[in-house]
């Protein structure tokens, strides 16, 4: 396990048990928000920590930062077309409106990282989470993603669906 997944676990770690009591009233937390917003919290402390002291002490106090330049294998670019596919048949096939076929779609492909796409697509990737993380949680374990939705126009949620569907055509594109 590499030493940025380390880092992930203890802020989900930590997050849980911080909600442990009040979510325990209520029912079961949501371990796919915890895990999401744990993500977040590490992207987010990964990037200050780069622009405050560079990346080099970024990567010495949080592990590896995730970086487009490595190379990405095929085994890699096979997962993301798989996950990038899976979304497509949720953002195209699902019921209800398209915020929450976005939402569906994000799930499909939140496991990826930039570093599993090569170069600009893995940029794009990234810039897709950086707009669906943009405003954070409306309700304590609601997510990022799902609060952000909810407060992004309509025609924000159409560029984001329009801009999934070109990443999973330039994945596809790859010849994976």
């Amino acid at each position: 396990m590499s030493d940025n997944h380390e880092v992930v676990i203890g802020i989900a770690a930590s997050l849980y048990a911080s909600r442990a009591t009040d979510d325990a009233l209520r029912a079961e937390p949501n371990l796919e928000a915890l895990a999401n917003e744990a993500w977040d919290l590490y992207f987010k402390l990964q990037r200050a920590v780069s622009e405050s002291y560079g990346e080099a002490s970024a990567r010495a106090n949080l592990g590896e930062l995730p970086s487009v330049e490595r190379s990405v294998g095929m085994s890699d670019l096979g997962d993301a077309a798989d996950k990038l596919s899976s979304a497509m048949h949720t953002l195209v096939t699902s019921p209800g409106d398209l915020r929450s076929r976005v939402h569906g779609a994000w799930t499909s492909i939140h496991t990826l990282r930039p570093d599993d796409l090569p170069g600009a697509v893995g940029e794009e990737f990234g810039g897709i989470y950086a707009e669906l993380t943009r405003y954070g949680e409306t309700a304590p374990g609601m997510g990022t993603v799902h609060g952000t939705l909810e407060r992004l126009s309509d025609a924000d949620v159409q560029v984001l669906a329009e801009r999934i569907w070109k990443l999973h055509e330039a994945v596809r594109d790859l010849d994976v």
